[in-house]
């Protein structure tokens, strides 16, 4: 994701304002990491021993990659230095989604031979909102000038995820496949972060110019709360008989593992970061006024 833009003061002797349109695309860079349990469990229960097998994978969590658009405006800051100034870019990222498979196969030996197979797929899908206050230090000479820019992000984001469940047995008499689905939304409060970027203007007529640049942003946010909005089994809605506990998730720092669910209460879990860093190249307009 990113941030981006344009940072020019084309003409800054005659004029003090100006205003960007512009798009780009990002990929992910820095990103963060999740574990996933992928199983391969073996239980043996022949009344003197039980075994267990377990393997834990990591993968890349960040959703700065996918396409953005934004504008900004912005203005000099003081004529005594005519390419020192400052801007606020507004910037909204499409979504994008990570989707995550993980695998238990499971063996039971006790007078008989049953195996169990599951298939889980996660999907999580994140956009968000930025706001970018930024100093823009750019020439002031020539048809083409080169510019830095350097500023915070503010970022109001959105963040949902479902998991679908497929599993089936062997003994399908007495236990048949399985299907499941689970969507969730996340709460997340406003975030702040980092934007760095380098690019050029292009003088195209009196006011008017063409930009390109390259940005990078890096910042993340931390979810506070996890609402189950969908729950079926096999077809059926099953999101009524459910209680709070089950439905409803609060994110802390912290908590007691003696604490024990009240099923008119949201459980609790330690609360993740997700991260929508990322490299940009950003293209645009700029017009002077």
């Amino acid at each position: 994701m990113i941030i981006a833009l344009a940072a020019i003061c084309t003409n800054a002797q005659e004029s003090s304002f100006y205003f960007s349109l512009y798009g780009g695309l990002g990929v992910d860079i820095a990103p963060g990491k999740i574990s996933l349990r992928s199983d391969n469990i073996r239980y043996i229960n022949n009344g003197d021993s039980t075994t267990y097998q377990s393997n834990f994978k990591e993968v890349d969590n960040n959703f700065g990659k996918g396409a953005r658009f934004g504008f900004t405006l912005g203005t000099r800051i003081t004529k005594a230095i005519p390419g020192l100034c400052f801007q606020v870019s507004v910037f909204k990222k499409f979504k994008s989604t990570l989707a995550y498979e993980s695998y238990k196969n499971e063996t039971y030996e006790y007078y008989m031979n049953f195996f169990v197979n599951q298939k889980t797929i996660e999907q999580f899908t994140g956009s968000a909102i930025f706001i970018n206050p930024a100093l823009v230090i750019r020439s002031e000479t020539g048809k083409i000038k080169p510019y830095m820019k350097l500023g915070a992000l503010l970022m109001f984001s959105t963040l949902e995820s479902d998991i679908t469940l497929n599993g089936s047995t062997n003994i399908t008499n007495y236990y048949p496949t399985f299907g499941a689905y689970q969507k969730f939304e996340f709460e997340t409060d406003p975030s702040w972060g980092a934007d760095f970027g380098l690019g050029t203007t292009l003088s195209l007529t009196d006011g008017l110019s063409a930009f390109g640049e390259i940005d990078f942003q890096y910042i993340k946010t931390w979810p506070t709360k996890r609402t189950m909005v969908e729950y079926t089994e096999q077809g059926s809605d099953k999101l009524s008989s459910l209680t709070v506990s089950q439905k409803e998730t609060e994110f802390v720092d912290e908590f007691d593992t003696n604490w024990k669910d009240n099923p008119n209460q949201p459980s609790k879990d330690l609360k993740p970061s997700v991260t929508f860093n990322s490299l940009s190249i950003n293209a645009g307009i700029i017009y002077s006024f």
